[in-house]
């Protein structure tokens, strides 16, 4: 859990460095980071593989895309107003370091109450 948190902060510094991009590198860099950001979803995709029981497997990762693209329309209606009223760079500037705040805080929670459990978790279910 705690290679999540690294990860989602990876993404959320890409979108700093994306919004206050003033050159061509900057923003390649930026892009650099938010793709290497994107690789939690593979981590995401294998805890829920080994957390949850086959017979549901199905429903479960039904619900998760739903949720994920049910969210998409009122971020992008969201993002648009602010970046109406406030400008592109600041909403990412902004929203990145929202997005850097949160995962930095995930990451010290998991730190912190994890004690190992999602390496068990996933050894468990690889002995199986």
């Amino acid at each position: 859990m705690k290679f999540l948190g690294v990860l989602m902060g990876t993404l959320s510094l890409g979108v700093i460095v994306i919004g206050s991009a003033n050159s061509l590198v900057v923003l390649a860099i930026g892009c650099v980071l938010v793709g290497g950001g994107f690789a939690s979803n593979v981590i995401e995709s294998t805890l829920i593989q080994k957390s949850t029981d086959q017979s549901f497997l199905s429903r479960v990762f039904s619900v998760n895309i739903l949720a994920s693209f049910a969210a998409l329309p009122i971020s992008y209606v969201g993002a648009g107003a602010l970046a109406s009223a406030f400008g592109v760079r600041t909403v990412l500037v902004l929203g990145g370091l929202t997005s850097f705040v949160c995962s930095t805080l995930f990451f010290a929670w998991s730190a912190r109450n994890d004690h190992g459990a999602t390496e068990r978790l996933l050894e468990s279910r690889v002995t199986e």
